[in-house]
């Protein structure tokens, strides 16, 4: 089989490897998002006299965040019911008329309402809704007729319509009215007692921490012994029908399952139904999309976690016993680091595809590069520059493999005109192979070798959260979002037409066959690529990844085809050195 022919199925291959993930497996885009009424932060000085209590600091916190302990069966504890909540739920203006709590972490803005214990908005201060917005991201997503996130369930008793107070606050939390605030570190808790629909006292405190993501809600029973049914804490989201199908942005329901292993499914999964949920035993649930979600843990073990929906409000539900609970809350972006802390496996949301052994020490060199020069852009260039460089012996081993068969065209030219069975033919050309010392693969092994790395790094860069609305230069503001120059009032991809020109550029310095058919094929390739990339955007951040790679590519081709006195690692080092230069030019502009 001749090398060309197989190189150019392995690269169809490579094709539809990476559009197959990224229209199904790890599409890209930001989440859709309801845009809410801002809340502005009170900038004042707050005062108040707390009780000055003993309190859990951040790490004590986290590190209570453990897998819940078995409980076993009882005859108190209510059956595992499966049908989907149908439970009347306060109107929008119900929750308007409502007095609420404002709590400020520093990271987070929780605006809880005391109908319900409910939160009505969970904004986080690092994030916009949008590039240009000054809306923050909110991660409370809810219709009018949906209840609240964060509803207690127990039996077919619930606390939709429970109007809460504050019985005591605790800890290092400042107060002012009703606004809360806390600095980094520190842990304060705020206990509201109320009633459930069937006259159940309980209450629910909240313990915040300065700085963090991570939050708890303990409810507790005051009467346990005349409850006969475990209360389920619920978190709820509305999405779209468009939300619901985006397959730039798929959202999903994540399970981290008793056996270690992770259960996905998308929202859009026909096991999703109005009428029943599908339970879980678990360590946790979370509903999210690309780069950012909400995570909430059980209190105890055992068939502990539901999830459903009812029409376009998804719901995740966690089990505690019959005398309340204590579970933990994450919710936030997906930022590795942030997730780890807990030691809850968290982090194990962010899907990085079947390369993420190689994807995640990719990560860190992209985050590392970012923090000597401040620019993502350039974080990515050098991480390009840096690969290329470490692979340039393959690139000599596939160059001069490629090279190789180049000088047998002539002769396998002359057996294709001399033989026509097919079968004789391949045996014909194996021979000429053996005989010449050439490796008919050679040409593409180095290929497959650096594949696993291109697959690692893109899925890296197709969920990394921080090069969401991370501008490199000129016109390209968002490395997470596609790239357009507004010319003449026309959104134009000009990196990705610079992008389609080196990969032309590219075919046309590697080609080494003689056979006018086979060059037009290849020919081809760059056009249906820079095609694709156009009707399905990529993220500005993965273009300009392969935009340099082509170019560093180009310039090494050529010094491998010219056989001067310079050494390709010198010549990729200058290379390398001036297209630095000018990206850090155009940073400048």
């Amino acid at each position: 089989m001749e090398d060309k022919k197989t190189a150019l199925a392995l690269f169809l291959c490579f094709i539809i490897v990476v559009f197959y993930s990224e229209m199904f497996l790890a599409p890209e885009a930001r989440k859709q998002a309801e845009i809410k009424i801002a809340q502005q932060k009170n900038e004042s000085e707050l005062k108040s006299n707390i009780e000055d209590n003993a309190v859990v600091s951040a790490a004590q916190q986290q590190k209570h965040l453990s897998v819940p302990t078995e409980v076993g069966d009882s005859s108190s504890r209510d059956s595992l019911n499966t049908q989907a909540p149908k439970a009347n739920t306060p109107t929008a203006e119900n929750y308007l008329n409502a007095d609420s709590l404002i709590i400020d972490t520093g990271v987070a803005k929780f605006n809880l309402s005391l109908l319900g214990a409910r939160v009505k908005s969970l904004k986080l201060r690092d994030h916009k809704l949008t590039l240009n917005s000054k809306e923050l991201y909110d991660l409370v997503s809810v219709t009018g007729d949906e209840p609240l996130p964060l509803g207690v369930y127990s039996g077919n008793a619930n606390d939709n319509f429970t109007v809460y107070t504050i019985s005591k606050t605790n800890g290092d939390i400042q107060k002012i009215g009703n606004s809360f605030n806390l600095i980094a570190n520190n842990t304060g808790e705020i206990e509201l007692t109320g009633k459930l629909s069937d006259g159940t006292e309980l209450k629910k405190i909240f313990t915040f921490t300065g700085e963090s993501y991570y939050f708890a809600v303990e409810v507790i029973v005051s009467n346990p012994g005349a409850n006969k049914n475990d209360i389920w804490l619920e978190w709820n989201e509305h999405l779209t029908d468009e939300a619901i199908h985006d397959r730039l942005d798929p959202k999903n329901f994540s399970i981290l399952e008793s056996d270690n292993s992770i259960e996905k499914i998308l929202v859009n999964d026909k096991k999703l139904n109005s009428e029943t949920f599908t339970d879980f035993s678990g360590n946790w649930s979370a509903l999210g999309g690309k780069y950012f979600m909400t995570a909430i843990v059980p209190a105890i073990s055992g068939k502990n976690i539901l999830v459903g929906k009812l029409n376009n409000n998804f719901i995740a539900r966690v089990r505690g016993t019959n005398s309340g609970g204590k579970f933990f809350v994450y919710s936030g972006p997906k930022i590795t680091d942030k997730l780890k802390d807990a030691g809850l496996q968290l982090e194990r949301s962010i899907d990085l595809g079947w390369f993420s052994v190689l994807a995640h020490p990719l990560l860190w060199l992209v985050k590392f590069f970012y923090g000597i020069f401040g620019n993502y852009g350039l974080a990515i260039i050098v991480l390009t520059l840096f690969i290329k460089i470490a692979f340039l012996p393959l690139t000599k081993v596939q160059f001069e493999s490629m090279r190789a068969m180049q000088a047998l065209q002539p002769e396998i030219k002359a057996l294709r005109e001399r033989i026509k069975d097919p079968n004789q033919l391949n045996q014909e050309m194996m021979a000429l192979y053996k005989k010449r010392g050439v490796n008919p693969m050679g040409g593409c092994i180095p290929m497959m070798i650096q594949l696993p790395v291109f697959l690692g790094l893109y899925n890296a860069l197709l969920n990394y959260v921080a090069l969401r609305h991370a501008p490199f230069a000129l016109w390209i503001n968002d490395l997470s979002a596609p790239e357009r120059l507004e010319i003449f009032g026309v959104g134009v991809p000009v990196m990705i037409i610079i992008m389609g020109i080196s990969m032309i550029i590219q075919q046309w310095t590697s080609s080494v066959s003689v056979d006018p058919a086979q060059k037009k094929a290849m020919m081809m390739v760059p056009v249906v690529f820079t095609v694709m990339f156009i009707i399905f955007p990529f993220p500005s951040g993965l273009v300009l990844y392969w935009l340099v790679n082509n170019i560093i590519s180009i310039i090494q081709q050529t010094i491998l085809k010219a056989e001067r006195k310079i050494s390709p690692l010198n010549a990729t080092l200058v290379a390398s050195v001036v297209i630095f230069s000018v990206g850090y030019i155009l940073t400048l502009i």
